[in-house]
């Protein structure tokens, strides 16, 4: 049987021992720390001052060479449409009608304006264009009297400065509102004529023509 101060001992010798260890840890974390590198502080990023902030604002809200290459699509316009509604026909229907466009908002954007008739009913429509310069490439947008939605579309020119091909999506009412995906390519031929064709895409992958309109500048006289 263990005596009084033979307890009191041990607890001793035990209390000794765990104070002893947490030296020992101690020292050793101590040792790792003065190996590693010193920690720094990342700094945070600074906010821009106002002029620098004024300074992209403007660069990217002015005009650039982009807009320049709509500039002949300006002016007052006649035109020819060819529409496919069935897709599977080589016959079109055809109408005649005039398109009006001119700058806005100080030379950023195009506004559109068309009128004809389309089967026999009368047809308008209303259309934007201009260029993102912060994204870096076109938009259109279009509503007409055949809707009540906003017809989107983005895309870029080719190199020779004369195409532009944009891309959207439409519902389509004849389709169960199938979402179908949309190509425009409009040709710049001369400054006094420019073409666009629009393309749906199909089932199995490819492209169907299913309008073209021929714009014609109307004489100045």
């Amino acid at each position: 049987m263990m005596t009084r101060s033979r307890i009191v001992a041990c607890l001793g010798l035990a209390v000794g021992a765990m104070m002893v260890s947490a030296v020992a840890v101690a020292q050793q974390g101590d040792r790792k720390r003065a190996n590693q590198p010193e920690r720094t502080t990342k700094a945070e990023p600074q906010a821009p001052s106002m002029d620098e902030s004024m300074e992209m604002w403007m660069k990217y809200s002015e005009p650039d060479e982009h807009h320049k290459l709509l500039e002949p699509m300006v002016g007052n316009f006649t035109t020819k449409a060819k529409v496919w509604m069935d897709p599977t026909s080589s016959e079109p229907s055809v109408s005649d009608g005039t398109m009006k466009t001119e700058w806005v908002l100080g030379g950023r954007f195009l506004q559109q304006h068309y009128n004809s008739d389309f089967m026999g009913m009368p047809f308008e429509g209303l259309g934007m264009l201009g260029f993102d310069r912060y994204k870096e490439q076109y938009t259109g947008y279009w509503w007409d009297t055949f809707g009540t939605t906003t017809y989107e579309s983005r895309g870029s020119v080719n190199e020779a400065g004369d195409t532009i091909t944009m891309y959207g999506v439409m519902q389509d009412p004849a389709q169960d509102g199938r979402l179908v995906r949309t190509r425009d390519v409009t040709r710049i031929i001369s400054k006094d004529k420019h073409v666009m064709e629009m393309h749906h895409d199909q089932p199995d992958g490819s492209w169907i023509k299913v309008m073209e309109i021929t714009f014609t500048r109307a004489s100045r006289s």
